[in-house]
């Protein structure tokens, strides 16, 4: 079985929801985030590791090279601008975007996507210059710049900084929302438990049974490593 930003995404619209439920609209959104943010810094840590396991500096150009994600082929219409210092992106369709407008999570979507990537660049190292300029939800694209003194037009090729041969260090979306729902469950259970069954039944009841089964296996699994077999 595999899965897809479409189930990453109904993990998060899921507790999401369900923190606002228990906690009501402040502190629900306010829970959301947290779990949020150790589900990006998580990320951003990982590849922090293994950029400085493999002798590279936590600047942009090694962030670029050790990102984590695989993402749906052709879910992206955007672009990159490097120049000396200086990176700019902009996106104009994302296949996160796709699946939350197609589950009805749009208010879900508008706070994850404002704060995902802050948070992974926070746990890769926290003293980049990242700046947020929105995101598509609510302006028709997401732009960001990353702003660093090593950047130049060749940046985005990362150079030579690649993981020794045998390391993993990118993974598909079915790991990603294995990893995710990892944190937000735990998250959920130790702010809100009695209303931590009630989610994971949502959950579950849009997931499909066997789907459901499969994600709280893969949960069980180690997320912290970062020689974990793909």
């Amino acid at each position: 079985m595999k899965f897809s930003e479409k189930e990453h995404a109904a993990v998060l619209i899921a507790y999401y929801e369900g923190f606002i439920k228990a906690l009501g609209e402040e502190s629900g959104r306010a829970a959301f985030l947290l779990a949020e943010r150790q589900y990006g810094e998580r990320r951003g840590r990982r590849m922090a590791q293994r950029a400085l396991r493999d002798g590279f500096p936590l600047d942009f150009t090694s962030y670029f090279a050790y990102g984590e994600l695989i993402t749906t082929p052709g879910g992206y219409e955007g672009s990159y601008e490097a120049s000396e210092g200086l990176v700019h992106e902009v996106q104009h369709k994302c296949p996160w975007a796709s699946a939350f407008r197609e589950q009805g999570g749009m208010e879900c979507a508008k706070l994850y996507c404002s704060e995902i990537d802050a948070a992974v660049v926070r746990g890769f190292n926290c003293l980049l210059d990242y700046r947020y300029g929105g995101n598509m939800h609510e302006q028709g694209c997401c732009v960001f710049d990353f702003r660093s003194p090593e950047l130049d037009g060749d940046s985005l090729g990362s150079g030579a900084r690649r993981a020794p041969e045998g390391h993993v260090n990118k993974y598909d979306m079915t790991w990603h929302t294995a990893d995710v729902y990892q944190i937000v469950k735990k998250d959920c259970e130790n702010l809100c438990p009695k209303a931590a069954d009630a989610v994971r039944e949502v959950l579950r009841n849009r997931l499909g049974d066997e789907a459901f089964e499969f994600l709280e296996k893969l949960s069980e699994e180690d997320h912290d490593s970062i020689d974990l077999t793909c």
